[in-house]
C-alpha cells in the first residue's frame, strides 16, 4: 500500500465506518506503513488512541483468518470488538472450533462483548505464566492489570512485531 492509497483509504473508512477503519490498520499494519496507528487515530471521524488502533488491527488479522472457516458475511457480521476480545485466545492456540462455539454462543444470546470475554477467560483461562521468556513478565494493554509500582516498558505496536527481539533496557533510579 502506498502513502497515497493509505489517505485515499483513510478518508473513505473514516466516512462510512464499521469495519473499514479496522482493515485499513491491518493493512497499513502488514504493509509497514510509518505510524499507521496514529494517524488512523488521529482523524477527526476516528480520534481513538494508537492502542486502540493496534487492536482493531489485531481483532481484524484474526476475523480475517477465520473466513474460510465460516465465511466473509458471517465474519464481518461479528463487531470487531467480539475478534479483538478473541485474539489473545487465537494467537495463544486454542482450539479453533471451541472458539467458533463461544463465538456462536455469543452471537445466539446475544450477549454483551464484557460477557464474551469472561466467557472466554472461564472456558480457556488466562496465560499461565503471562511471560516471554521467565526474565520479564508481560502485560497486556487493555486486559491484564499492573501491579502497583511496577515498572513498565512500552513498545509501539503489536506484540508479533517485537518476538524474537531482544531490548537493552537502562533503568534509571
Amino acid at each position: 500500500m502506498t502513502e497515497a492509497q493509505f489517505a485515499s483509504r483513510l478518508a473513505r473508512a473514516a466516512h462510512r465506518g464499521g469495519w473499514r477503519p479496522a482493515l485499513l490498520a491491518l493493512d497499513a499494519r502488514l504493509a509497514r506503513l510509518p505510524h499507521w496507528a496514529e494517524r488512523i487515530g488521529r482523524h477527526p471521524l476516528i480520534r481513538r488512541s494508537p492502542t486502540t488502533i493496534y487492536h482493531w488491527a489485531q481483532g481484524a488479522a484474526v476475523a480475517r483468518s477465520y473466513i474460510a472457516d465460516i465465511g466473509k458475511t458471517a465474519v464481518y457480521l461479528l463487531p470487531v470488538s467480539a475478534w479483538i476480545a478473541i485474539a489473545p485466545y487465537a494467537e495463544r492456540g486454542v482450539n479453533r472450533d471451541r472458539l467458533l462455539e463461544v463465538l456462536a454462543a455469543f452471537v445466539s444470546e446475544d450477549v454483551s462483548i464484557e460477557q464474551l470475554e469472561a466467557t472466554l477467560r472461564e472456558t480457556f483461562g488466562e496465560d499461565e505464566d503471562n511471560s516471554t521468556d521467565g526474565r520479564l513478565p508481560v502485560f497486556i494493554c487493555g486486559r491484564d492489570p499492573l501491579p502497583a509500582g511496577a515498572a513498565v516498558v512500552c513498545l509501539p505496536g503489536p506484540a508479533e512485531d517485537w518476538e524474537g527481539k531482544y531490548l537493552r533496557v537502562r533503568v534509571a533510579r
